[in-house]
């Protein structure tokens, strides 16, 4: 299956307001999601619906949800 990233306002805003470096190692992280969101990097959350992965080794949280074709990118936390 091939997915398309949808990003959600909130998700958006925070990746807006990163430097460039950090906003290219998340365009690196969710290329990787589109073609693997499932993967071994990757943790589902049951309770939540939720996939959890990073990026920018360990600073970077990518909280999103699959709808296939859909993956959305709800929030983007930065440590």
């Amino acid at each position: 299956m091939e997915y398309v990233a949808r990003w959600a306002e909130v998700a958006s805003e925070q990746y807006l307001a990163q430097e460039e470096p950090l906003q290219a190692l998340v365009d690196e992280r969710v290329r990787r999601l589109l073609e693997d969101p499932d993967g071994s990097s990757c943790r589902y959350d049951p309770d939540t619906d939720q996939w959890t992965t990073t990026a920018g080794d360990g600073r970077i949280l990518v909280v999103y949800v699959l709808r296939p074709p859909w993956l959305f990118i709800l929030r983007l936390i930065v440590i």
